[in-house]
């Protein structure tokens, strides 16, 4: 496999639904209270109300809840298939267990993905669109949902200018969902969590063999 057609991660995050979310838990005190987080880290944007509260780390993790939906994600520069690290997905299942009565109701996996092009759109169009209609100009930027096992991969293809070892490139860049229906107790919901490495390898497969870089 190239370099150019190396898949890179740009950001992870784990999504976590319920019937009713508390926004207004959601601060640096309450973390820190609860070992959520290392009193260590740096807060650099905060926003608490009691609809939607947002935290923003110096390390790029962010933490950010509304009444139906949790979000903690982290930012990468690194090749997808190297990606190792489970802070995220700690973070996700410490919050869970510190928290057992809410009513959990999914759970998201989410990443974003690249492979360098210089005319992205234009590959996406050839590899993908295989009609000619005399005197129209058509570009694709194709979505694609398959089920593994009991759950939902998303993949939405485009193009975008990201940074690829902090340097911007045109790239085809991918956003990746994958869902899975709860509604979930505690142990069950830690559980998938906990399952994410195995989970990201059948992401990375099922997205390598659609861009062909595998």
């Amino acid at each position: 496999m190239s370099e150019a057609s190396t898949m890179w991660l740009h950001s992870v995050g784990v999504v976590i639904t319920a019937q009713h979310h508390n926004p207004s838990i959601l601060n640096k005190d309450f973390l820190v209270m609860e070992n959520l987080v290392p009193k260590e880290w740096d807060v650099s944007e905060s926003v608490i109300t009691p609809m939607a509260s947002a935290i923003q780390y110096g390390n790029g993790v962010r933490w950010v809840v509304d009444q139906q939906r949790l979000e903690i994600s982290r930012e990468h520069d690194i090749p997808f298939r190297k990606h190792t690290q489970n802070q995220i997905y700690d973070l996700a299942v410490s919050y869970v267990k510190k928290l057992p009565h809410i009513p959990y109701r999914g759970l998201g996996l989410n990443y974003v993905v690249s492979i360098m092009h210089e005319d992205p759109l234009q590959w996406l169009t050839n590899r993908f669109l295989h009609i000619d209609i005399p005197d129209v100009e058509l570009y694709m930027m194709p979505r694609f949902t398959t089920r593994l096992d009991d759950m939902t991969l998303n993949l939405s293809l485009g193009r975008g200018n990201v940074r690829r070892e902090g340097t911007p490139t045109s790239s085809v860049v991918i956003d990746c969902n994958l869902h899975n229906d709860g509604p979930f107790k505690v142990d069950p919901l830690c559980d998938t969590i906990c399952r994410w490495s195995d989970d990201q390898d059948r992401i990375a497969t099922v997205l390598g063999k659609i861009l062909g870089v595998l």
